[in-house]
């Protein structure tokens, strides 16, 4: 009588070896699964298993966070040269509005506000540039990546659950009809 082996050493995926009493090997295409039958129209399903969602994924540190190899330096200074063409708009924008204010206004401090207020500007759209730099940096891309997978999984969540009520109302209204009749 022929036996079934429980491994699968050396088989090409979608045979089977089987070996008989004698010891002789035959290969044999393995059986396939039926493919799996939807729910009829109105049929009940079982209720999910009630386990959390998981969120493991999301709060492993990935490999190449331990290997941070830019300094607070080099990241400051690449901050700077990437400020560079902006600011130097910005002091043209000035030093170009700082002329016009002094013709126009006709007195030193008109051409000192326009400069203090385009120096104001040009700060604040260095600190604009500067933050977004560090959300950027390895531990804003890895908050960014937790709270994302939180959302796939919220949505997955919610996904589900609407299917479910879909299925409960179908259900009911096809009970209300049979007890109509």
């Amino acid at each position: 009588m022929n036996q079934r082996t429980t491994t699968q050493n050396q088989v090409a995926p979608g045979w089977e070896r089987m070996v008989d009493a004698d010891g002789r090997a035959q290969y044999l295409p393995a059986p396939t699964r039926p493919a799996r039958q939807l729910p009829a129209l109105g049929e009940v399903l079982p209720p999910a298993p009630a386990e959390p969602a998981n969120l493991l994924h999301a709060w492993q540190q990935p490999v190449e966070a331990h290997l941070e190899h830019t300094s607070a330096n080099d990241r400051a200074k690449g901050v700077v040269r990437r400020s560079m063409p902006m600011l130097g708009l910005v002091a043209l924008l000035a030093v170009a509005g700082a002329i016009v204010a002094y013709v126009l206004g006709g007195t030193t401090p008109s051409a000192l506000t326009f400069l203090f207020l385009m120096a104001t500007v040009g700060g604040g759209l260095y600190l604009w540039e500067s933050r977004t730099e560090y959300a950027h940096s390895r531990g804003g891309i890895e908050r960014l990546r937790i709270v994302e997978s939180a959302n796939l999984e919220m949505a997955k969540i919610d996904g589900e659950i609407e299917l479910r009520r879909l299925a409960l109302d179908a259900y009911i209204k096809m009970m209300e009809r049979d007890t109509n009749v």
